[in-house]
């Protein structure tokens, strides 16, 4: 994996996003039936905009496309698909990320051959080198970078823990250090002490299962 910028995001910018989002689509007049969101990164958006828009039926569709931390797989593919009947309803379509938009693209194209009525697409980050852009989302990065979002902090902490230590044993200090270089991402102490811990935590669970195999 090559160096890359990477940032770490709160969740207060998160929920403030999610207000922004909401915000848009109650301009447009647009009143969905149901909340769809891309699992895992639209759970926590498809909750937030659920509670603000007081829509209480929430579905999830399972899209892979991101295989380890800012690492495609080949292509986008629905995994899970909703079982519910949408004909004639109108649904949102929740990311937490518009990235490539190959995933939200895929998910729409599935509802919408669902006979739904209306769908419209939401985000909470949509970068501007996506081939696709969502109705409403609450902020365009202008310059591509890996999002760390707080929902999926463990996963994208210890891939890239792996990335930097090589399999060696490293300190804070050094993985500090490594993560200013190599990603421009500067971390607290605490988040890197929890970084550590997690990672070491992970590679002990797996070498375990490993060994438990015939």
């Amino acid at each position: 994996m090559e160096g890359f910028r990477a940032e770490l995001r709160s969740w207060e910018d998160m929920w403030i996003l999610s207000k922004r989002v909401a915000a848009e689509i109650w301009s447009s007049g647009f009143l969905p039936d149901y909340v769809v969101a891309v699992v895992r990164g639209g759970m926590v958006p498809a909750m937030n905009l659920s509670d603000i828009l007081d829509i209480k039926d929430i579905l999830f569709l399972r899209v892979e496309h991101w295989g380890k931390t800012a690492s495609m797989d080949e292509k986008a593919e629905i995994k899970t698909p909703p079982t519910w009947d949408f004909e004639g309803k109108g649904v949102l379509l929740v990311d937490d990320v518009v990235d490539t938009g190959d995933s939200m693209r895929l998910a729409l194209e599935h509802l919408k051959s669902l006979n739904t009525g209306k769908v419209e697409t939401a985000a909470l980050i949509y970068k501007k080198q996506s081939s696709f852009r969502p109705d409403f989302y609450g902020e365009k990065a202008e310059d591509w970078q890996w999002t760390i979002f707080p929902w999926n902090l463990t996963e994208d902490l210890c891939n890239l823990v792996d990335e930097v230590s090589g399999g060696v044993e490293i300190d804070s200090v050094t993985l500090d250090k490594e993560f200013r270089e190599r990603y421009r991402l500067s971390l607290d102490k605490d988040i890197l002490r929890y970084a550590l811990e997690a990672h070491e935590k992970r590679s002990s669970g797996r070498d375990h299962v490993g060994e438990q195999r015939p």
